[in-house]
């Protein structure tokens, strides 16, 4: 996408990680298939 956005995680288990975005979208990211990264 070359879009970064920040959210925060709600939930996530072995095969997905929803996120809730900043701008108010909310979507789940399959583990092995999407691209993200965890900020500290």
């Amino acid at each position: 996408m070359g879009v970064r956005l920040t959210g925060t995680v709600y939930y996530s288990d072995q095969l997905q990680i929803l996120v809730k975005w900043d701008n108010g979208n909310s979507q789940s990211l399959r583990v092995g298939v999407d691209r993200y990264r965890i900020l500290q």
